[in-house]
């Protein structure tokens, strides 16, 4: 895989645009100031005329176009010239305009923009025009925005090429701010909070940061992704099954069964419970949606049943449930919570259609009635 690379330039105006229905599909081929052609998304106005950009991705041979820088992402960066400073100062600082622009540039020159950061006051001092709160407005935008977009691009060269969504770096520094490339770089795994980031995407980036291959953090996270896995629909697992996801994911480093379950128990990934001999663990989260559960069903059967009959017949096509049908019917009533379970081609559905046109003639009481083709997963 080839290296991500980043270039630095001015902006000079987008020569193709493909664009689908969905804004976020916008693919423009562009070019720099200085005639190097990108490629790559972005927005309409994204890249704007005259402005800097920090572009990340790789260079490439066009059979018919040449040598084409495809980006990734990009973020805005300081300018220099007279034309992209002013351009600057009007687009990303509120209260100066044109004339105020031109006037910074003309006092201060290509020291404009590290002026009004470092010495606002004197930079209002010298510009007629520009009071002393635009200035210091301006610096401090100047500054975090400077942070924010290192952090966007650094956080992209990380994600770059690794098979992280899109939207992610954009989604660390909304929770993280401009410190979410230092959280990641400790810490890999809290990526996992993330939808879309599994254990396999995080580890990886772990291990190719130089984390340790046999730290316990590691271990503790195998675990809990052994929970999240399976696809059978069990929420508890036993110790053995876990120990072989351990022993088949954390290979050739030492294993400590035990001191993982402590870490994932102790960061809030996993859950223990004993039961006789036999130690079994799940995923928190899912264990309190179980527990949940059971605790709702348990309230629900201290109260009486109150399903209402059906009427039944052995009459074909009249609309009806048959006798078999509503006798299985009321076993499955018996209680306040009921499940009606049958082979393909028994009725489940012809009878619960039935049923339901009942539940909505009676109104009396309140049904949630769920018709499943398989069991539910979790």
């Amino acid at each position: 895989m080839a290296k991500s690379e980043e270039i630095t330039g001015e902006f000079d105006w987008e020569e193709h645009v493909f664009q689908g229905d969905d804004p976020e599909q916008r693919t423009i081929v562009g070019r720099l100031a200085d005639g190097t052609t990108v490629k790559g998304r972005a927005k309409r106005e994204e890249l704007r005329r005259g402005l800097t950009y920090r572009f990340l991705g790789r260079w490439k041979e066009h059979p018919q176009y040449g040598r084409q820088f495809w980006f990734g992402s990009f973020a805005i960066t300081e300018p220099v010239g007279e034309r992209g400073i002013c351009l600057y100062l009007t687009t990303q600082a509120r209260g100066i305009g044109r004339k105020l622009a031109k006037a910074i540039y003309e006092t201060f020159g290509e020291e404009s923009l590290s002026a009004i950061r470092q010495r606002p006051d004197e930079v209002a001092d010298a510009v007629d025009g520009l009071s002393a709160c635009v200035a210091k407005t301006a610096a401090e935008f100047f500054s975090a925005n400077i942070e924010l977009e290192s952090t966007k691009m650094e956080l992209a060269g990380l994600f770059a090429k690794r098979k992280f969504p899109k939207n992610l770096a954009a989604r660390c520094i909304d929770r993280w701010g401009i410190g979410a490339t230092r959280v990641v770089r400790e810490d890999p795994y809290v990526l996992t909070t993330f939808s879309g980031v599994g254990f396999p995407l995080a580890d990886r980036l772990y291990l190719e940061l130089g984390g340790d291959p046999g730290a316990i953090q590691r271990q503790g996270m195998c675990l809990w992704f052994g929970t999240q896995k399976n696809s059978d629909g069990h929420v508890w697992f036993s110790s053995n099954q876990l120990k072989d996801v351990l022993r088949r994911n954390i290979a050739g480093a030492r294993v400590d069964y035990e001191a993982a379950v402590a870490w994932a128990v102790e960061n809030e990934r996993l859950v223990v419970r004993k039961s006789g001999s036999q130690t079994w663990l799940a995923e928190r989260r899912l264990a309190e949606h179980e527990a949940n559960i059971v605790n709702c069903l348990h309230e629900a059967s201290l109260e009486p049943p109150r399903w209402p009959e059906i009427e039944w017949s052995d009459e074909e096509n009249d609309g009806l449930a048959s006798q078999h049908q509503r006798d299985e019917l009321q076993k499955a009533c018996s209680g306040v919570v009921g499940v009606l379970a049958g082979s393909p081609g028994t009725g489940k559905t012809y009878t619960m259609a039935i049923y339901c046109g009942r539940l909505e003639q009676t109104r009396s009481e309140s049904h949630s009635v769920l018709p499943l083709g398989k069991r539910p997963s979790g």
